[in-house]
């Protein structure tokens, strides 16, 4: 082989080991575990099940730019079935635990300046005696715009749902995490729903309150916030109003204008390979001028009980 070409395979070799090297050492991955326990299930309004319930999930994403592109999963599952005559749920009676429902989903978020979107794709799966109840399963297509520099961090979700529920939904979220002292803060949260018309599959009971046109519900929650041994702990109380709510003609759906619920979450999160320790750490740099110092990274948020 010619002495020049040899050269030049060696530089190239070495040019693509270099740059395989750093790909390798910049592949980093997000990852966030938590589970919660809820006294009810409630979802845009609609109780899916008035049984205590608990609700595990897992997530992870890879960083992309200022946003991120990753998937999770996430379920609610009674651990005990109760009395039937006194709850109602969308799982099926006599099992222990019973699956009210698991949502795995596929989202791509991104930060342009202050504004934050974020498009993906999230599954609502109910199980049943005999296997899917693949008439009642949806998917929703989801777009949402924020605002997480701000206070409140205010955002709007658009959602069209295919399959069991079908049509245009809306929900507006605002939250805020208040820090008390290190490691202590109190979390709100606020959501406000709006349908344009969706229809649903009447033969699942527990899908004819989603039959709605217009205002659907109003959900506020609160809470300590607490660090215990790296994890987040939040104990929550929510409240939920639903105008004129829809109850299924065998009335076992039992849907209520006014619902009071708690619940607590227990999560972890982290980056891996985690970052090596700076021998010798930079000074901490004071805020630009006219900046609040506020964290530009969202507070941590209740989840949806």
């Amino acid at each position: 082989m010619p002495r020049g070409l040899c050269r030049t395979l060696t530089l190239a070799g070495c040019g693509l080991a270099l740059v395989s090297g750093s790909v390798r050492a910049q592949l980093v991955i997000d990852m966030s575990f938590g589970v919660g326990f809820a006294s009810a299930y409630v979802d845009r309004g609609v109780i899916l099940t008035s049984e205590p319930v608990l609700q595990p999930n897992l997530t992870i994403a890879l960083p992309l730019g200022g946003g991120s592109f990753g998937f999770g999963i996430g379920a609610t599952v009674e651990p005990v079935s109760l009395d039937t005559s006194r709850y109602f749920s969308m799982a099926p009676g006599g099992k222990s635990p019973n699956v009210v429902e698991a949502r795995p989903s596929l989202m791509l978020s991104q930060l342009y300046g202050p504004v934050r979107f974020a498009f993906g794709a999230v599954g609502r799966i109910y199980p049943n005696s005999t296997g899917l109840t693949k008439t009642a399963n949806t998917v929703s297509f989801q777009s949402t715009v924020g605002l997480p520099r701000v206070p409140f961090s205010p955002s709007l979700t658009f959602s069209y749902d295919v399959g069991g529920i079908n049509g245009s939904y809306f929900e507006g979220e605002v939250r805020q995490l208040l820090p008390i002292a290190s490691g202590v803060g109190f979390s709100v949260s606020g959501r406000v729903g709006y349908s344009l018309k969706q229809t649903a599959d009447t033969a699942v009971v527990g899908f004819v309150p989603y039959t709605r046109d217009g205002f659907t519900h109003l959900e506020v929650s609160a809470g300590p916030m607490l660090r215990v041994a790296g994890a987040m702990l939040n104990p929550y109380l929510a409240f939920t109003y639903v105008p004129n709510p829809i109850v299924a003609a065998s009335g076992l759906s039992r849907q209520r204008e006014h619902m009071l619920r708690v619940g607590t979450i227990l999560s972890l999160a982290g980056r891996f390979p985690k970052a090596a320790p700076v021998a010798n750490p930079a000074p901490a740099v004071a805020p630009v001028s006219g900046s609040s110092g506020r964290s530009t990274a969202p507070p941590p948020q209740p989840g949806k009980p």
